[in-house]
């Protein structure tokens, strides 16, 4: 299932590994583009298919 939030991730994934920011890794969990982990940071991310749409 495509979502606004899932492509948004996807693209988001795409130019981290396109063109990291220095510094900063992060990736998708296990073929779940909805959880990351970035371990440099030491930090986990999920997000619901409904983040573009809330306010931060």
């Amino acid at each position: 299932m495509s979502t606004p939030a899932r492509r948004r991730l996807m693209r988001d994934f795409r130019r981290l590994q396109n063109d990291p920011p220095s510094g900063v890794t992060g990736a998708p969990m296990d073929n779940n583009i909805l959880a990351w982990q970035m371990p440099r940071q030491k930090y986990c991310s999920t997000f619901s298919n409904a983040w573009l749409k809330s306010p931060a």
